[in-house]
């Protein structure tokens, strides 16, 4: 019993650890239980593996990717790649440890196409030759997947871009054997539109319980991605992405009026005029997120949300727009509509008569990300007396927004915010130029507050800065540490700007 209960205390303890591969890595070597476990955790998705761990050089890692893959194939497969001249040698002169392909719940059709791709053209590569031979290797990798994984939870259909004779996506691997079973659970699924519709009306006959479906639209609409989405029976989250001026995906959308019944999560992305109207069905909608590009200044900069502006969802709590937002009457007038209910509202917008809707239609926010000018704090000060739920506020610091005085809006912060308030966001926290005695007197002006509640800061940041410093001089550093020490703070983390996004 003992040695079950911490087994299973293991488990959850590296449930936590998933996305940091790194510590996981560490875990294998310090003994054989643990070496089990963390396996299991890294080869859930270890297609995200060589974008979160550094140690090994990209070709190198992804080699020992393909090395382990290929030590798992069945002796038939092995003994076929010998006949065609490919010869990839094993991580080891031993059998594989664990069969490490069983663990994959996450399959990336684009991460095993360029494994291969970038391993061959490597000077040094095993795999020499014709493309031909990337794509037998593709074939015998995914007749093992589909014979092996027990239970596949997310598929990604997206092909590489790289140039191959052969195309990755023609490879119909739902009539490999063992597909059913493999397949017939999966809750994420993230594909093109263009993808050949045989693969779709294959994976109809398989999956109806697609959860999340994400879909990147193209110039083409496959007939078979029509019939996939119509024939799914619990979707509840769906995102779309329209990166092509030309497209016309109108013939998609009424098979996703289908699920205006479980629909509870949507998240349309692009640019230029995108169609808005059919989006007025999914009445149980509890997220909406836009992250589209600003049209130029037009009447409506993310297509035609004017379309949805007198429209009820009765059940939305979360509303965002990244980048482009919509015209400001359209955005008040939806407000006024649908205001009350929101939990969290995030929108890059410094027109001040918005923050004076934002107090007025939406008393019960919790989360607000608004760009307050210089000029604009009294607005700051009226949301957080009009919204007393309010936990959270992301501040947008930059060299274009020279909003903040910084002496007043922690002034306001601790004299204004509601009791429950506790975490402060920054993007661009540099530009506040915040001295050492600035976050001393702030912090002890927050710890004599009542009640008091133990501050978590965030720093947000572009994915490209992640390599450069937290954004926090040193001296400051050290004080927001000695505050953590003395109950002031309970954390302070950076995170990618875009985290929020699903």
């Amino acid at each position: 019993m003992p040695c079950h209960l911490i087994t299973d205390c293991l488990y959850e303890v590296f449930e936590y650890l998933e996305e940091d591969k790194a510590t996981l890595y560490s875990c294998l070597l310090v003994n054989t239980v643990w070496c089990k476990i963390s396996v299991r955790t890294l080869w859930r998705n270890i297609w995200s593996y060589k974008y979160t761990f550094f140690v090994l050089k990209q070709y190198d890692l992804e080699l020992s990717i393909l090395k382990t893959l290929v030590s798992c194939l069945p002796d038939e497969s092995k003994d076929f790649l010998h006949d065609n001249g490919i010869f990839i040698p094993s991580p080891d002169r031993n059998s594989p440890m664990f069969n490490y392909v069983e663990f994959c719940q996450v399959l990336s059709i684009h991460e095993v196409d360029m494994i291969i791709y970038t391993v061959s053209i490597n000077q040094n590569s095993p795999i020499t030759g014709s493309s031909y031979n990337e794509y037998l290797i593709t074939l015998e990798l995914f007749k093992m997947f589909m014979n092996k994984i027990p239970s596949l939870k997310e598929l990604i259909y997206t092909p590489s871009q790289h140039k191959m004779v052969f195309d990755v996506s023609k490879v119909i691997f739902t009539y490999f054997t063992g597909a059913t079973n493999c397949l017939k659970d999966l809750r994420v699924f993230r594909c093109n539109s263009y993808v050949c519709s045989e693969f779709f009306y294959q994976l109809s006959r398989i999956c109806h319980n697609v959860q999340f479906l994400d879909i990147e639209l193209g110039s083409e609409i496959s007939n078979g991605l029509i019939d996939f989405v119509s024939v799914q029976q619990n979707l509840k989250y769906l995102k779309l992405k329209n990166y092509t001026m030309d497209s016309d995906w109108s013939a998609l959308i009424p098979s996703l009026l289908k699920h205006t019944r479980t629909l509870t999560k949507f998240n349309l992305c692009g640019e230029g005029y995108l169609p808005m109207s059919f989006i007025a069905s999914f009445e149980t909608l509890k997220e909406l997120v836009f992250r589209c590009s600003s049209d130029g200044g037009k009447v409506d900069s993310i297509g035609d949300f004017k379309v949805l502006q007198y429209v009820t969802f009765p059940q939305l709590t979360i509303l965002k727009f990244f980048y482009g937002h919509p015209h400001k009457v359209f955005l008040m007038k939806f407000l006024e509509n649908n205001g009350k209910n929101l939990e969290e509202f995030s929108v890059i917008e410094e027109d001040d008569s918005l923050k004076f809707i934002i107090a007025k239609y939406c008393p019960n926010l919790k989360k607000l990300f608004i760009i307050f000018e210089k000029d604009g704090l009294k607005g700051l000060k009226l949301i957080f007396e009009s919204c007393q739920k309010l936990e959270s506020m992301k501040f947008w610091c930059s060299d274009r927004y020279h909003f903040l005085d910084k002496d007043e809006i922690l002034e306001i912060i601790v004299k204004y915010s509601p009791m429950n308030f506790h975490e402060l966001q920054f993007y661009g926290i540099k530009y506040l130029n915040l001295l050492p005695e600035d976050l001393e007197s702030f912090f002890i002006s927050w710890q004599n507050r009542v009640p008091q509640k133990l501050l978590s800061i965030i720093i947000l940041v572009d994915c490209n800065d992640k390599d450069i410093c937290l954004e926090i001089e040193e001296e400051n550093l050290e004080v927001i540490k000695r505050y953590m020490k003395m109950n002031v703070v309970r954390k302070l983390c950076i995170k990618d700007f875009d985290d929020e996004e699903e």
